[in-house]
Parts: C-alpha cells; sequence; structure tokens
C-alpha cells in the first residue's frame, strides 16, 4: 500500500525556524496540534486551491503535494471533501 510521504520533514521546519525538531514538536504539543495534523490542514488547503485555480493534471497536484500516485491523492481528497477530485474541480468551474 502506498501512502503520501511528506516533501519536507519536522527537522526541516525546525532547522527553518531557528529551533530543534523537539522543541517545535513540544510548542505544537503546547497548542494541541501536531507536525503531522499541520501538514495535513496546509496539504488538504493547497490541494483545493490548486484544483479551483488550474487544470493541472491529478497526477501532477498528487506529486506536487508529496503523494505517490492518484489514487492514494483521490482517497485522501474523498475523505477530506467528500467528493472526488475531479467532481470538486468541476464544481469550482
Amino acid at each position: 500500500r502506498r501512502v503520501w510521504r511528506p516533501l519536507v520533514g519536522c527537522d526541516v521546519f525546525a532547522l527553518v525556524l531557528g529551533m530543534s525538531a523537539r522543541s517545535l514538536r513540544q510548542r505544537l504539543m503546547e497548542e494541541g496540534a501536531s507536525f503531522r495534523r499541520v501538514l495535513l490542514t496546509v496539504r488538504q488547503e493547497r490541494a483545493q486551491a490548486t484544483l479551483q485555480s488550474s487544470d493541472l493534471p491529478l497526477s501532477v497536484v498528487a506529486a506536487q503535494l508529496g503523494y505517490s500516485d492518484t489514487a492514494t491523492f483521490s482517497r485522501a481528497f474523498k475523505e477530506w471533501t467528500r467528493a472526488s477530485p475531479r467532481r470538486f474541480s468541476r464544481r469550482q468551474s
């Protein structure tokens, strides 16, 4: 089974923010969040924005978001929105 893999991990974000990955995770935990959850939220928002504003093939959108294939991306998108990426795109047009 293929799953999405982050293009950039927590340690890279922590480095950009000038802190250790452990400190970043601790700060997120204090806020009631996790790196994985924040990443998933950003991915959801970016997927919807990309499908609304472009005619990119699903394979390209999936790859940009770090998914290994369109089927995995489509399943995740359907969980978020209750609509397939294609149906979502058509509704936005």
